[in-house]
């Protein structure tokens, strides 16, 4: 396991908290992208710090935790149950759906954070650690990249609003910025 230390080389229990949590609720469900994203951001986030000093991770952790309290498996079965109207194939849709998300949000700050760790920007999720490909859309989806060209922050949260897993995902990155 990662050790959690923050800027004064100290342990960060509360890292450590969110950690397990995580890793303990995808295990629940089989959610293998979300384990192998959250064993990805701690290595990629390694060495950064928030202002706070607390390791740069936190901040993914903690939004990947709020999407467990808040329920969202719920709320994706209910969706899928509604499009499918078969609760065995609304289940399986679920758990993929889930597993993509709670990925995509634990690596959401990556690209645009860790460029020196992914020299193919970010090709290396599908590559290399062999996640599902809409990891890296969604994840490329959240990611500023005011050099591209045609690059507005309108076209830049327009894509985001295409799709309800980025759309969740930047909603909660947000609320945690704020708090």
């Amino acid at each position: 396991m990662t050790l959690f230390l923050d800027q004064n080389g100290s342990l960060s229990t509360k890292c450590e908290k969110y950690y397990n949590s995580i890793k303990e609720y995808a295990s629940r469900y089989n959610l293998t992208n979300t384990l192998i994203a959250l064993d990805l951001a701690s290595e990629l986030h390694n060495g950064q710090f928030r202002d706070t000093g607390l390791p740069y991770v936190i901040h993914p952790f903690e939004i990947t935790h709020y999407l467990i309290l808040l329920k969202i498996r719920h709320a994706i079965f209910d969706m899928n149950l509604s499009i499918l109207h078969d609760e065995k194939l609304a289940e399986t849709q679920t758990n993929l759906d889930l597993d993509i998300l709670l990925a995509s949000s634990l690596l959401h700050d990556t690209i645009e954070d860790c460029k020196s760790k992914l020299p193919k920007k970010g090709t290396e999720f599908i590559d290399v650690y062999h996640l599902h490909p809409d990891i890296f859309k969604y994840v490329t989806i959240l990611t500023k990249d005011k050099t591209a060209p045609g690059y507005t922050l309108d076209g830049y949260f327009e894509s985001i609003s295409q799709y309800w897993q980025t759309l969740i995902t930047k909603l909660v990155d947000r609320a945690n910025n704020c708090s």
